[in-house]
């Protein structure tokens, strides 16, 4: 809401109430959609904190005066904060403004415009006694801070500057309606604009013919280059404290009046202008005292913008009228919806309970929509004293409820009208406050709805938002906002819960590993659930032969022995210095046989016995050699006699000894090819 002004404010706390519609049968056709969403409470209001006596709303934020809240000490006053989570009014800070003292009444009067609040202290001492001053807080996301402190630099004791306030954009004005200018006490409103973050007094204004008593600055307004200013008590035409609203445009470097508008059909005594509320080309103006359907029953005027001309519209009245109720001491107009209190309608038998009216704009007249009063109207409560409007949702203050203690005030909150995307008849925010339809993101919109309205998705059908699922704890491992389980059909090769994108895949095909291999695209020869391609890169496996295969794959193929059993072949053992080979036979020299040639019968010693065992083979009579690397004494790759010769004449002394190994044990210099060696010779 761009401007809220609220000089009969009520206290607000709120009480278990559901809303009641008042069937009148006299009152005209309305339309209807009300349910009340839950109570919103304060926290620690007492007797006499008038809490609900001011209300501001803009979007999200709301802000509730109780100008008695003792906190400070008695009457120093405090606003209560409210952010809009979904369908609920969470509470959030309770703000005191700077240097507060007893009985300054802070959150007399309460405007809002996005995240600026402008806070009223009609009572403060800034400049004498009861001189007034407001306070300026904005929020700087995470918490509400006050900027400023704004008087009225010609200002004095008694004065009550603050008594009203307005705010739209950069531009602030506050009402002092009981100034003294010169020698007559007719009020003033002050303009204060915001440049380079630094709100500056920018003009006090005046009314072209105030007179002493007026009260001018009662109420104000303001929309853009245009705002309004209430002076109830003035004496126009039409008689004694018939009231006049004054019209102030910005010409780009000062506010002129250009309008004072009066009601033709007025009378003394109805105070028009002691509530104003405006949209663009629209004033709407309380006149609580008029006696056009009851004795000070109260009406509302309706002042449109026809190119430079205002032109009064026909009176808004109760749709229940009657004596002293005072209907249009508060008013809130936001694009066509239109609030009105009466705060001492009666209510069954409860007198002074209070009531609020709901209209709707239709261009040139206002169709009644609502009344809304408590659940458990009490007498004196004063329901109606302030009140808000917005989004088809009205807080409503109640100043004098005693549900706190005495005087400790009240505020209600309805949902009148507003969204229904689900088209069942109730407005979303009753929906989700009933729990019939979920929010899990808490922005007033049924889930359901906002997937319809292209505001999110719920791709698995649960009813939750996926942006709800995700913040739960919904699995999303690839980080692209949609649920993995949504995803799957398509992206899950191997049917294991996990999305593809998400598996190992060391080769970067696209592809994960374990269906790469399952598939047969690589291979896994040593089923290690990675690609031997894989194993090699990372060092995982060794490749000494450069045929692409891992070592231990091609020795479990046998492409590749390893008689050492070192896990590598023995090629590579003998090419990498691993192990010696020297008789070149390509098998590690500590895998070949060691022997001493000559010693055919294994008992440590070359002579006779080891030729007669040879001769004896030959000649077929004895038993083969165990080793007939050992019988091949003359060291030509053959087992004959001229082995048994040989070493008849080396023991002689006729012939050479035997080629190495002798005489000690070692291993057979150059390959041998064709003999065997069965039985592990002897080897001191």
């Amino acid at each position: 809401m761009l401007s809220i002004t609220a000089t009969h404010g009520t206290i607000r706390r709120v009480v278990p109430a559901l809303a009641l519609l008042i069937a009148i049968s006299s009152a005209p056709a309305h339309l209807s959609a009300q349910c009340l969403e839950g109570p919103v409470e304060p926290i620690g209001v007492g007797s006499s904190a008038m809490y609900g006596f001011s209300i501001a709303r803009s979007g999200p934020m709301l802000a509730v005066g109780s100008p008695g809240f003792p906190a400070a000490g008695p009457g120093a006053g405090a606003v209560f904060i409210f952010t809009r989570v979904g369908a609920e009014w969470m509470s959030t800070s309770i703000l005191f403004a700077d240097g507060v003292q007893p009985g300054d009444n802070t959150g007399s009067s309460l405007a809002m415009d996005g995240d600026t609040l402008v806070v009223g202290l009609r009572k403060a001492d800034d400049l004498g006694t009861d001189s007034g001053s407001v306070h300026v807080f904005e929020f700087s996301g995470f918490g509400w801070v006050d900027v400023a402190t704004l008087t009225d630099p010609t200002g004095g004791e008694f004065n009550e500057f603050g008594a009203s306030v307005a705010i739209d954009g950069d531009v602030i004005v506050v009402g002092s309606p009981f100034d003294i200018v010169g020698v007559n006490e007719t009020g003033s409103a002050s303009v204060f604009r915001r440049v380079g973050g630094v709100w500056q007094h920018e003009q006090k204004l005046l009314a072209a013919a105030g007179d002493n008593g007026d009260s001018f600055g009662t109420a104000v307004a303001v929309r853009g280059n245009r705002l309004a200013v209430g002076a109830p008590e003035s004496n126009p035409a039409i008689g004694l404290d018939a009231g006049s609203i004054h019209v102030f445009e910005f010409g780009g470097a000062t506010w002129n009046e250009t309008a004072t508008l009066t009601r033709q059909n007025g009378a003394p005594g109805d105070l028009l202008g002691t509530s104003l509320s405006m949209e663009p080309n629209l004033i709407m103006a309380g006149a609580p005292f008029a006696n056009d359907a009851a004795f000070e029953g109260g009406a509302v005027i309706p002042f449109r913008r026809d190119g430079s001309v205002w032109l009064e519209g026909s009176e808004i009245t109760s749709p229940n009228p009657g004596s002293n109720r005072y209907f249009g001491s508060s008013i809130d107009i936001t694009g066509s919806e239109l609030i009105v209190g009466e705060p001492f309608a009666t209510v069954g038998s409860a007198f002074a309970a209070g009531a609020a009216h709901r209209f709707v704009d239709l261009g040139t007249t206002f169709l009644y929509a609502d009344t809304v009063t408590a659940a458990l109207p009490g007498s004196g409560a004063l329901l109606g004293a302030s009140v808000a409007v917005e989004g088809g949702e009205a807080i409503v203050g109640a100043s004098l409820e005693n549900s706190g203690g005495f005087a400790s005030g009240a505020a209600y909150r309805f949902v009148l009208d507003g969204a229904d995307c689900d088209a069942n008849g109730t407005p979303d925010l009753c929906d989700i406050a009933a729990g019939l339809v979920s929010d899990c993101d808490g922005n007033g919109i049924p889930d359901s709805c906002d997937v319809l309205q292209g505001n999110g998705t719920d791709c698995d059908g649960n009813g939750l938002l996926d942006s709800c699922d995700l913040a739960l704890g919904a699995i999303d491992c690839d980080g692209n906002l949609v649920l993995d389980s949504c995803e799957l059909d398509m992206n899950d090769c191997n049917a294991n819960g996990t999305l593809d994108v998400c598996e190992p895949d060391c080769n970067d095909n696209g592809t994960p590993d374990d269906c790469d291999i399952d598939l047969g695209i690589v291979p896994d020869c040593n089923a290690n659930g990675n690609p031997d391609d894989c194993d090699l890169f990372f060092g995982l496996s060794t490749d000494c032969n450069g045929n692409l295969i891992p070592d231990e794959c091609d020795l479990v193929t046998g492409v590749s022995e390893d008689c050492n059993m070192n896990g590598q072949s023995d090629t590579c053992d003998i090419d990498f210095g691993v192990s010696d080979d020297i008789n070149a036979d390509g098998i590690p020299d500590e895998c070949g046989t060691l022997y001493v040639r000559g010693d055919v019968n294994g008992d440590g010693a070359v002579d006779l016995t080891d030729a007669v065992f040879i001769l004896d083979y030959v000649a077929t009579v004895g038993v083969e050699p165990g080793c007939f690397l050992t019988a091949d004494v003359n060291g030509d790759s053959n087992v004959n006699v001229a082995d048994g010769v040989s070493i008849i004449t080396f023991l002689a002394g006729t012939g050479p000894p035997p080629p190495a190994p002798f005489p000690d044990c070692g291993f057979e210099p150059e390959p041998v090819s064709g003999l065997t060696c069965d039985t592990p010779p002897v080897c001191p």
